[in-house]
């Protein structure tokens, strides 16, 4: 009996298994459907252009091109799925996650670096500043190494600029410098103090970037005479208080950025190079400058060049050349000078780049590092 009620249920139990892994496999694959759909943009997001947590008058009169953004499946009209605002769990959840990213599992800066991917946290201002510092497998401490600084943009954990530099890092060409921006705000919004009245944040953080240089010169086989920064929108404004407030980068590579429209300007600075790449359509930053970022005032991406040119002598008219579909080059210096002045415009392209286009942008921002180094002062300075 007990054979017969074996063999009769094995039919069953089969079906049970089939049925159960058929429930897994229908569930991964929405989930996996489910992940590739790009994240629903809520109203605030959309319209909160810098990310600082308040709409200004700057970003409401801009409101009805931001709102097209929620028009996801292009039928000209918004639906209740598409006026969805994230939830107050949703939104605390992704504070809690920039929070753990920028204090937790940071270890102390080691006395000298080695091979792999090291989350310290370097005490300023009394407070633990978190960053990535990430250092080729093939470490070799005979050689001298260039480093690149990643500025996240505003709202963006260190991840994202680590994740996008860890290419290079594994070729085994740069260490790569990936720190968190300060979320003082009331919406924790992190980011970087990168112009005066800044409302992200008030941190000293053109003061942590010289004390990350000064501890990389202790713990790891630099060069010198090739430091680096990069960053998007309010980390590649940052990259621009940098140039005009320290002389320790041999090129910066803003992205999707401006230059403030007020003092200080790039008058008696040393020379260094730039490539500054921007979307015609930017509507955070906008390409032909303007008011921006809690009503300050920007140059227009050409000004911008222009005026690093004229601090550099420059005396040549800019060249322009059409490198890709929507991608052209103007360089504003090249060849004889000792420095680099190229805008790369992105025709068409807004504040939020697509993955394609980031792709083409960073192969070209490594391309044009790669090539330059900080020549003695003498020469920087003109003389």
């Amino acid at each position: 009996m007990s054979e017969m009620m074996y063999v009769m249920s094995r039919p069953c139990l089969l079906a049970l298994i089939s049925a159960l892994l058929g429930c897994n496999l229908a569930t991964a694959q929405s989930r996996r459907e489910q992940e590739r759909r790009p994240r629903p943009i809520s109203v605030v997001e959309a319209l909160d252009l810098d990310r600082d947590g308040e709409i200004s008058a700057e970003e409401l009169a801009r409101a009805g091109a931001s709102l097209k953004k929620l028009d996801r499946n292009g039928d000209g009209r918004l639906d209740r799925d598409e006026l969805r605002v994230e939830s107050s769990r949703s939104r605390s959840r992704e504070r809690r996650s920039s929070k753990e990213s920028s204090s937790t599992e940071l270890a102390a800066p080691p006395q000298t670096l080695v091979a792999g991917v090291h989350r310290i946290g370097i005490e300023h201002e009394g407070k633990t500043r978190g960053m990535i510092i990430h250092v080729p497998a093939d470490y070799d401490p005979a050689k001298s190494y260039p480093v690149v600084f990643g500025f996240h943009g505003a709202g963006g954990p260190m991840e994202g600029f680590h994740r996008r530099l860890s290419p290079l890092v594994e070729r085994g060409e740069i260490i790569s410098v990936s720190p968190q921006g300060l979320g003082e705000n009331p919406r924790g919004v992190t980011g970087f103090n990168a112009f005066p009245r800044c409302t992200l944040t008030k941190a000293d953080d053109v003061g942590l970037v010289k004390k990350v240089v000064a501890y990389l010169q202790k713990s790891a086989s630099i060069d010198n005479s090739r430091f680096y920064a990069t960053g998007g929108s309010n980390g590649g404004i940052f990259c621009y208080r940098l140039a005009l407030e320290t002389d320790l980068f041999a090129a910066i590579a803003p992205l999707r950025a401006g230059m403030l429209h007020r003092h200080p300007l790039p008058e008696a600075r040393p020379h260094l190079s730039i490539f500054h790449a921007h979307g015609t359509e930017d509507e955070a930053l906008p390409f032909e400058g303007g008011r921006a970022a809690r009503d300050e005032v920007f140059h227009s991406a050409r000004q911008t060049l222009a005026l690093w040119a004229k601090n550099h002598g420059v005396k040549a008219d800019p060249v322009s050349e059409p490198v890709a579909d929507e991608i052209e080059l103007v360089r504003y210096a090249r060849g004889k000078d000792p420095f680099e002045l190229t805008l790369c415009i992105l025709e068409g392209e807004g504040h939020r780049l697509g993955r394609e286009t980031v792709s083409k942008v960073d192969a070209m921002v490594w391309d044009f590092l790669r090539r330059q180094r900080k020549a003695p002062r003498s020469v920087r300075d003109g003389r």
